[in-house]
């Protein structure tokens, strides 16, 4: 499956920043802060004010195309046979 025959979806995205000036470049253990100089865009996982973001800044676009796929369930093909005379297969 591909992502163009995937039903048409978006995802959800939530953006939580802090308002103070950033102090590292890792965003481990961080949150997306204020950047005064562009490197240093994360500040420390602290209960900071949240700042609110512009919704437009943050877009998902819709994902996944509506084309059709072949949903082939698993099978498998058996030939059988019956005896009705005899030991099948031969002991011999």
């Amino acid at each position: 499956m591909t992502v163009a025959q995937m039903p048409q979806h978006n995802h959800g995205v939530k953006l939580i920043a802090e308002g103070n000036v950033g102090t590292t470049a890792n965003p481990t253990d961080a949150m997306l802060s204020v950047s005064i100089n562009g490197d240093k865009v994360y500040g420390p996982d602290t209960t900071a004010a949240e700042v609110p973001m512009n919704a437009r800044a943050i877009h998902q676009s819709n994902m996944g195309g509506g084309q059709s796929q072949n949903n082939m369930q698993p099978y498998q093909a058996l030939m059988y046979c019956v005896v009705t005379q005899g030991i099948f297969p031969s002991r011999s």
